[in-house]
C-alpha cells in the first residue's frame, strides 16, 4: 500500500493566518509560494516525511526552490523556529500539519478499501491460478485511480532534451528561471495526463495578456515556472 499522497486539501484562508504573514514578512508571497512546492515534495516522501539530513538531498530541494543552500537554510530555519509552519518527525525528517491531515485521512481509506476488497475477493486456493493476481493491492490502485481523456505531454524532441511544447511554452513563461525544474513538473504532468500542451499555453498566454502577475502595488509577483506548474496555477 502506498506511503505517501498525490493531492492534498489546504483552507482557502491559509495565507491570512499569522504564521504566514511572518513568513511573507521576510520572504514575500515568494517565499509563500516556496512553502507550497516543499509541501509537495512532502506529499511525495515516504510516509509524508522528507529527509533533509543529507547533503545532496537538501541541494535538491535547494534547487528546485531556487535557493543556495544557505539561503535554503535559512528558509527552513524559518518555517520551524519563527512560523512553526514546518515540523520535525520523530526521525529527523520534516513534515506539515496540513500534510499528515491529509496522509492520515488517505492512509484510513486505503485501508478501509483494503478490507473492502479483501471481504469481496477472499485468498483464492491453489485450485484457481488464473485469478491470484486480483489482490487488495491492485484493487485499491484501481479505485485510487482517476478516469483521465487527455492525452499524455509528447516525449522530448526539442532542443538539449527539452520536448518543443514545453519549450513554446517557457518562451511565453514572464520569468525564465529554473529551466531544468520546470521541465521535470512539466513531464510530471504529462505523465498524469491532467491537462494538455495546448491548454497549458492558453493558460499562460490568458494570464500574460490579463496582466495576471502584477499586484496591487504594480509591482509583478512570478512564480518560478516550476512553481506554477506544480501549483495547478
Amino acid at each position: 500500500m502506498k506511503n505517501n499522497i498525490d493531492f492534498y486539501q489546504h483552507y482557502a484562508d491559509a495565507d491570512e493566518h499569522p504564521k504566514f504573514k511572518m513568513l511573507r514578512v521576510k520572504f514575500g508571497w515568494a517565499g509563500e509560494g516556496k512553502f507550497w512546492a516543499l509541501n509537495n515534495r512532502i506529499a511525495q516522501a515516504e510516509n509524508c516525511c522528507l529527509d533533509i539530513s543529507k547533503k545532496y538531498n537538501r541541494a535538491a530541494i535547494a534547487s528546485d526552490l531556487d535557493f543556495s543552500m544557505d539561503e535554503l537554510d535559512e528558509f527552513l530555519n524559518c518555517l520551524l523556529d519563527d512560523c512553526e509552519l514546518v515540523k520535525k518527525c520523530p526521525d529527523g525528517k520534516i513534515t506539515t500539519d496540513i500534510i499528515q491531515e491529509n496522509f492520515n485521512r488517505v492512509m484510513s481509506d486505503r485501508e478501509k478499501a483494503r478490507e473492502r476488497a479483501a471481504r469481496r475477493w477472499p485468498k483464492q486456493t491453489s485450485a484457481s491460478p488464473e485469478k491470484k493476481d486480483i489482490s487488495p493491492e491492485k484493487v485499491c490502485k484501481v479505485k485510487e485511480s482517476k478516469v483521465n481523456n487527455n492525452p499524455p505531454l509528447p516525449p522530448p524532441s526539442g532542443g538539449n532534451g527539452y520536448s518543443k511544447s514545453f519549450l513554446d511554452w517557457y518562451e511565453l513563461y514572464p520569468e525564465k528561471k529554473g529551466k531544468g525544474a520546470a521541465y521535470k513538473s512539466w513531464q510530471k504532468i504529462g505523465k498524469k495526463g491532467i491537462v494538455t500542451p495546448k491548454e497549458l499555453m492558453a493558460a499562460i498566454a490568458a494570464q500574460v495578456k490579463a496582466n495576471h502577475f502584477r499586484g496591487r502595488d504594480g509591482q509583478d509577483y512570478i512564480p518560478n515556472p516550476s512553481t506554477w506548474l506544480n501549483q495547478n496555477r
